[in-house]
């Protein structure tokens, strides 16, 4: 090798530049940034780290390397991709040393093997050393009471993580026998369940207590005083509440450390990494929430009640209208966690979802005769409710007792059944746990998550199924017979539910089983032929009871709707409408096939659908584009003819609706136009959805009011199902950025394509926190003055993603660059 080719390649290794252009997306790098946030020096910190890999990345077992050091890494696969590589795993290990405000940088590579062997026994686990024990005790009159403890010394446990950095174990007892349930009366209506997990090299137990009321067959309130204590050689109190209403179908959980509790850390998880596994929808990551809108949304959590039933940040009443924080693709505490990693985002996220276990919405099967799963033999016993076992069951709090229900279906209540308030539905349900899942690998949001899924599949008429009103022709089919906004948030947490739970869970399977049969049932109500549902019992199902029914729209909205949401409130002209439907609850669904979708599941069809009806309100010139942002759209005319054109749709809006030229861009929380972004992003590379989705991208993606809540501020991906930016498109077009490395040097060049002579141009690099590093000036243009030429030397600046902004008169283009040094 001649010095020429050393230095070329000296200088390969040193820098080298990762680009995927035109998109929002590139190939993002899979790092985690761990920062101390309480000023002090810990050895040994332990983590428990939830993270989704990228397929083909690791082909074995993830390592942890701190800082570029590879470190012991106790790996619990819990996915796997169809080639063998790791989908999603949990990863426990010990930081050598965490400094007081120091930061880390967390990264992967392959080993061979998982270290998930030498897990604690139960010999180990009674082991003095970790003085093991957590203890409820329940007062009414008479106190009754539970033990971790005791259920280890009687192997009532089941291993969630083994390994040995950390073994995570689950103590209950969900068999027809019931050992340890206790209550006050012979009933037994309340499940005690404890989560520990131990860690060897520290001698210190994370604890997690759990009481439910929620055996299928003995459902009833309970009232108690409650005292939870650590530890065994002297148990110490570590909460006491007074005077609990324990709701049938609701659980409570409370979480402490047996030995001192680690010190507060930030986990950053690198939303544009977790955007590109897909365990996450495609946030627009150039978005940058400041510590003012942290601190405020922190401020909300510190004020709230917290304790057991207490609502946190919850409105108990999910049916109650309006828009508010928890409404969306995840609440607005989420979206921040994921964008910032904030501890305190983190555990106003986790908490409020720890709340939410008070809402009537777990139901456990507790009889021993019931099959989780058509055509199998799994037993349901122990496991969420499944309609699979139990068709016609309805589990609305107030449908309990439906006539239509099939005596062996029905939950056999005991006592008295009331919910305090806490009123669910499907219509204004939070998707309160699959990141609270993946990211931690705690299971008590896992089985959240399952429980949630379980009881809207359930909640619905199975006993309906002679009518359209049911979910399928015996109930058991999985169809989601709801609001629009019902429909599609049901399908948004199933979907999730489906992707995320683990490989070797029955769940997985009974989701995906009644997720497709929803979709058949929605294929032939809409009479869409050509698929693999088409004639199958669902789709005929759909077709003859919902397309009978209700017809298709001939401008394919979701639904034709109902006269009740012709309203003049809305801008709806009555004089000229006599039906029409929710066009906000519509971008949910719009927003929940898309996601779907790129989870894998085969929403496509159903997409393309309603995709025409996005396309035709944002770009068919005899419509206004901006009448998107109307919570209402009209179906059918006053002489019960439906609109058959967008030139006549429009002349249902009242003449100021009608002539409407902007959006109001103020309500990031629930703003019309912003769920609108949300559904739109998932159409681009449907016929005519690139303009529709550089409609939105212009007028709605830049507002400034997402940078401090971007929960709607999704953009569409590069590849997969959706790639419009991915196309090849002629010279002439709006605009093309394209960046031509070379991989010897750091000079990094972007191309400006723009056919508007003479107009505001500008191009800046920005951090991923929002900081400008460079403000470009073009060197070169062609003799047309349409394309230039500009030079960014990135030589000076550290490994990261970097924001590339052009802009072009009142058009913003936003791209995303890789550095690996």
């Amino acid at each position: 090798m001649n010095s020429l080719d050393r230095t070329l390649l000296s200088r390969f290794f040193v820098f080298s530049l990762v680009f995927i252009i035109n998109g929002y997306m590139d190939a993002a790098v899979n790092t985690v940034r761990i920062t101390e946030k309480s000023g002090i020096t810990t050895a040994n910190y332990p983590v428990q780290l939830g993270r989704p890999f990228l397929k083909g990345e690791i082909t074995n077992y993830p390592q942890v390397l701190i800082n570029g050091s590879p470190i012991v890494t106790q790996t619990n696969v819990m996915q796997r991709y169809d080639d063998g590589s790791v989908k999603h795993a949990i990863l426990c290990f010990l930081i050598p040393v965490l400094e007081a405000n120091s930061a880390i940088n967390v990264t992967f590579q392959d080993q061979s093997t998982g270290n998930d062997a030498n897990y604690l026994t139960k010999q180990q686990m009674l082991d003095s050393s970790y003085d093991f024990n957590a203890i409820m005790e329940l007062t009414n009159g008479t106190t009754v009471s539970a033990s971790a403890r005791t259920m280890l010394n009687d192997d009532h446990f089941t291993y969630w993580l083994k390994g040995p950095v950390a073994t995570s174990v689950i103590f209950a007892d969900h068999s027809i026998n019931r050992t340890y349930d206790i209550g006050f009366d012979s009933c037994k209506s309340i499940r005690p369940i404890f989560h520990a997990t131990f860690w060897p090299g520290l001698h210190k137990v994370r604890l997690r207590f759990i009481g439910e009321v929620s055996n299928t067959e003995v459902f009833q309130d309970q009232r108690y005083s409650l005292a939870l204590k650590t530890g065994n050689s002297s148990p110490q109190e570590v909460f006491f509440q007074d005077t609990i209403t324990h709701y049938a179908g609701t659980r409570w959980t409370k979480e402490f450390w047996l030995g001192e509790e680690p010190s507060t850390i930030d986990i950053d998880y690198n939303i544009a990494y977790l955007a590109e596994t897909r365990f996450i929808p495609n946030y627009d990551t150039t978005k940058v929430i400041s510590e003012s809108a942290i601190a405020s949304e922190y401020t909300t959590w510190t004020n709230a009640q917290k304790g057991l039933y207490a609502q946190g940040n919850w409105n108990k009443s999910m049916p109650a209208g309006g828009g508010r924080p928890d409404i969306g693709p995840y609440p607005d505490w989420t979206v921040k966690w994921l964008y910032t990693g904030d501890h305190r985002m983190r555990e106003k996220a986790l908490g409020n979802a720890d709340l939410a276990g008070a809402w009537s919405m777990h139901f456990r099967e507790g009889n021993a005769n019931k099959i989780f799963l058509l055509d199998s033999t799994v037993p349901g016993i122990g496991k969420v409710l499944s309609i699979h076992a139990r068709p016609t069951v309805w589990l609305d709090p107030n449908r309990l007792t439906w006539y239509e229900q099939d005596q062996e279906d029905r939950i056999t209540i005991v006592g008295a059944n009331t919910v305090g308030g806490w009123i669910p539905d499907c219509a204004h349900q939070a998707e309160t746990y699959s990141p609270q899942y993946f990211l931690t690998g705690d299971f008590w949001y896992l089985e959240q998550l399952y429980f949630w899924v379980s009881w809207s599949a359930a909640n619905s008429n199975g006993g309906g199924g002679s009518s359209a009103v049911g979910r399928g022709p015996t109930g058991a089919e999985g169809g989601i017979n709801n609001q629009i906004r019902g429909q599609a948030w049901a399908l948004r947490t199933r979907a999730n539910a489906a992707f995320v739970a683990p490989d070797d869970h029955i769940e997985k399977r009974y989701f995906e089983t009644i997720l497709d049969g929803a979709l058949a049932i929605w294929e032939g109500a809409r009479n869409i032929t050509g698929t693999p549902f088409e004639n199958n019992v669902c789709w005929t199902w759909g077709h003859d009871k919902w397309l009978e029914a209700y017809g298709v729209p001939s401008l394919n909205q979701w639904e034709i709707g109902g006269a009740n949401f012709a309203q003049i409130q809305y801008g709806i002209d009555t004089s000229i409408v006599q039906i029409a439907e929710s066009n906000f609850e519509q971008h949910f669904m719009m927003f929940a096939l898309g996601r779907a979708e790129e989870l894998g599941y085969p929403t496509a069809p159903l997409g393309s659908y309603l995709a025409v009806n996005y396309t035709g309100q944002l770009t068919n010139p005899d419509y206004n584009p901006y009448l998107v942002s109307n919570g209402r759209i009209p179906t059918v005319k006053k002489n019960g003819e439906q609109f058959s054109s967008w030139a006549e749709l429009k002349t249902g809006y009242v003449s100021e609706w009608q002539a409407t030229d902007s959006f109001y861009l103020s309500n990031a929380v629930h703003g019309y136009e912003f769920l609108a972004l949300a559904a739109v992003s998932y159409i681009s590379d449907e016929p005519g959805g690139d303009s529709a989705w550089a409609f939105m991208e212009r007028e709605v993606l830049t507002a400034e009011v997402l940078s401090n809540n971007p929960k709607w501020a999704i953009v569409p991906r590069m590849d997969g199902p959706y790639s419009a930016l991915n196309k090849t498109t002629g010279p002439n077009k709006d605009m093309y950025l394209t960046v031509n490395p070379n991989p010897f040097n750091p000079m990094v060049n972007i191309w400006l394509n723009n056919d508007q002579r003479n107009t505001m141009r500008t191009v800046r690099i920005f951090t991923v926190k929002g900081e400008l590093v460079a403000d470009l000036a073009a060197t070169i243009e062609n003799t047309n003055r349409t394309v230039f030429h500009y030079t960014w030397n990135a030589g000076n600046m550290p490994s990261s993603i970097y924001i590339v902004k052009a802009r072009i008169a009142d058009r913003t283009f936003t791209r995303k660059i890789t550095l690996l040094r």
